[in-house]
């Protein structure tokens, strides 16, 4: 077994006069499959190094730490070890180390790069055999984690703040705390980075002020979907420096307020689908790259589903000539 990057291990180099000369390497598409390392089971970048990673898969890698990429410190500042990934899956790496993942950085000068469609899900280290280990953020920044200036367009990165560091936990891991930064202008969507510890924790940019590029933790209660899965709306509540942002009033949690009676759970959902009518003005969708108001009409079948707190006990409901699927996964913050 190396020590260092199972399949590509990429540095840069800094001469006895302080010059620095980056590494690269560039991988497009195909497959990097069941290597074994001491860090970085597939890549091991350190030292100024820039990795770009394009569609292809990351798979079936184990490592102590990073067991799919291990990004090492770079020198400072103005020369960091660079890892971007776009449209590339990264699943089914196992980690062995405290606090291991899929994705491990060095030090503070290591920068993740993410943009289109990008999957960093189910892998899996060394704190249970059902907690999930996939970007494990241990820097006290949020210039770690963040998006190309192309943007997102969809995906799942699953982000692991460890815990073992309080101020890392409690500056980067909580509802309301940022944790990356947007390198694009364009609206975030919130389906794509998802907590390690909390599965109804999303990562979001803040709509209520244009100039704020970080990404924030936000406890999102449910979301309602056309039939193509289309995004039409999600009640989110959270707090940034103390102010809290209500996102479109939480009309759907405001009106399930009675867990325990079947027929006042009944009158919430037709409430629900008044409100839901009601406010269609204001319900977005996702479309290609930007998020457009939704063309609807109040035929439009919808689905329900909620992503903490709540048991849904029926999977379908007729309000006039829509259809509403309700779907009963429960997901209790953990």
């Amino acid at each position: 077994m190396v020590d260092y990057g199972g399949a590509f291990y990429v540095e840069g180099k800094q001469e006895e006069d302080g010059t620095v000369t980056s590494g690269s390497l560039t991988v497009n598409g195909g497959s990097v499959t069941s290597n074994t390392a001491s860090n970085g089971g597939a890549v091991y970048a350190a030292n100024y190094a820039a990795v770009t990673v394009n569609g292809g898969s990351i798979t079936g890698n184990k490592a102590s730490l990073g067991s799919a990429i291990y990004a090492e410190n770079g020198v400072d500042a103005d020369h960091t070890t660079n890892v971007t990934i776009t449209d590339a899956s990264i699943t089914g790496n196992t980690a062995s180390g405290t606090n291991g993942g899929a994705i491990n950085v060095g030090g503070q000068y290591a920068r993740l790069y993410f943009g289109g469609t990008p999957t960093v899900f189910d892998n899996f280290g060394a704190q249970g055999e059902n907690q999930q280990m996939n970007l494990v953020l241990n820097e006290n920044s949020n210039e770690v984690i963040n998006t190309t200036t192309e943007g997102l367009v969809d995906g799942v990165i699953g982000v692991f703040v460890i815990e073992s560091d309080n101020t890392v936990f409690e500056n980067h891991g909580l509802p309301g705390k940022p944790f990356g930064t947007f390198g694009d202008s364009g609206r975030a969507n919130p389906q794509v980075f998802r907590s390690d510890h909390a599965l109804s924790l999303y990562g979001v940019r803040n709509e209520s002020d244009p100039n704020d590029t970080l990404i924030y933790w936000v406890d999102v209660i449910c979301k309602l979907t056309d039939a193509n899965n289309n995004i039409l709306y999600q009640d989110i509540k959270f707090t940034i420096n103390g102010q809290e942002e209500t996102h479109k009033a939480q009309a759907v949690y405001a009106r399930i307020t009675d867990y325990g009676n079947p027929d006042a759970v009944a009158n919430g959902f037709n409430a629900l689908i008044d409100g839901f009518d009601a406010a269609q003005s204001e319900l977005y969708s996702r479309s290609g790259d930007s998020y457009n108001a939704y063309p609807y009409t109040k035929e439009t079948a919808i689905k329900l589903k909620m992503l903490r707190d709540y048991d849904i006990d029926k999977s379908i409901r007729y309000q006039g000539s829509r259809m509403v699927t309700l779907l009963a996964d429960r997901k209790s913050v953990v």
